[in-house]
């Protein structure tokens, strides 16, 4: 059975975490964040090939970045041929690594934005949604080796967040459209690519590190306050869950995979310092002791870009009728997946501002 998909995981199936107090046997944690990774990243490979690419690219104000969005169906990986295949929306857009334009953010403030605290960030630059509660961190729980790096392919995965969060969704007219309520099992990781520059190609950037986060969604179902029932040791977090979602609300269901990765020329300095530690292979081999990359600095150089993908499959639930979903004139997914490259950078570049009003009054009171 596939991890990412659309299809919702019971919440009994959580990798163990000690105050879930598992009875049973339980996935390790480190375990289980591998396959997740792996599935990723066959399902980025692949969207190429399984999804069709609009030929018109999509302008998302005030983003300087145009979007080129693909949609189509898949099925889901490692699943039966016969298995219901799954609507997938995908967007990618390159953005200038700097802040001399209002369309534009610097590497450090992805950073910032969409790595460091994700889900509550995206509570601020996102109208519909009015609530993230977090209810298992998986990094204050028992040592599951989240210390240790873990490779796949060219890419090297570490500093992991492993955490289940509740994320509310509410919107106007809130009497003809109900909240809706995700449960989101959320990994994510900073990267790092173990490929040595290719200086063949001096005018290709390339991916040196990034981040990546990837949320697959799980359900509350059988889990209700029933003596009998046998997992008695999610009444817990079931009555948590309970207790922080809004009248009339219906449990929807989404997975995503989001990457952003630091592009590169192979000729910028500051990567071939790379080439000066242990391990670089030349000419584009993999690396074995990688080195820690000075690229992760405010930078205000048209050489370096940011690569931002998305890909991700969703069931608003309800009586909101498929189709609908996935009408880009009816504001569906395709639409909104759009929409948050805008509404992301417009939200950095008023927190940039903010910051150098405070900056400039600091100076002024010196």
């Amino acid at each position: 059975m596939p991890i990412i998909q659309i299809q919702p995981h019971p919440i009994t199936s959580l990798p163990h975490h000690p105050d879930l107090e598992t009875r049973g046997p339980s996935r390790p944690l480190q375990e289980h964040i591998r396959a997740t990774l792996e599935e990723a990243h066959e399902i980025l490979e692949s969207l190429p090939s399984d999804l069709k690419a609009q030929s018109k690219l999509r302008k998302s104000p005030p983003s300087d970045a145009k979007v080129k969005l693909s949609q189509g169906w898949r099925t889901p990986l490692h699943s039966d041929p016969n298995a219901q295949k799954e609507y997938w929306v995908s967007r990618e857009s390159e953005h200038e690594d700097s802040s001399r334009s209002n369309g534009s953010a610097t590497w450090q403030e992805f950073q910032n934005g969409l790595h460091q605290d994700h889900a509550y960030h995206e509570m601020e630059y996102t109208p519909s949604v009015t609530r993230v509660v977090q209810l298992l961190n998986w990094a204050e729980g028992e040592d599951d080796h989240l210390d240790q790096d873990i490779d796949i392919k060219n890419t090297r995965y570490k500093q992991f967040d492993v955490q289940l969060f509740l994320i509310i969704h509410t919107f106007n007219p809130g009497r003809l459209i109900h909240p809706r309520a995700f449960l989101s099992f959320t990994i994510s990781a900073t990267t790092q690519s173990l490929l040595a520059p290719n200086r063949d190609t001096p005018n290709t950037r390339h991916p040196t590190e990034g981040f990546i986060t990837i949320q697959v969604p799980y359900s509350i179902d059988n889990c209700g306050p029933n003596p009998a029932f046998v997992d008695y040791q999610y009444h817990g977090l079931y009555s948590r869950i309970i207790s922080n979602i809004p009248p009339r609300t219906i449990f929807a269901h989404y997975a995503s995979i989001e990457r952003v990765e630091l592009l590169v020329l192979p000729t910028d300095r500051s990567i071939s310092m790379l080439g000066q530690g242990e391990g670089v292979a030349e000419g584009g081999g993999e690396l074995g002791v990688t080195t820690p990359s000075p690229l992760n600095t405010p930078s205000t150089s048209t050489g370096r870009r940011v690569r931002w993908t998305m890909a991700t499959t969703s069931d608003a639930g309800g009586k909101i009728p498929g189709w609908v979903q996935r009408s880009w004139m009816l504001g569906g997914i395709p639409k909104a997946v759009v929409a948050d490259v805008g509404l992301f950078i417009g939200w950095v570049v008023k927190r940039r501002r903010v910051r150098d009003v405070r900056q400039e009054e600091h100076e002024e009171e010196r």
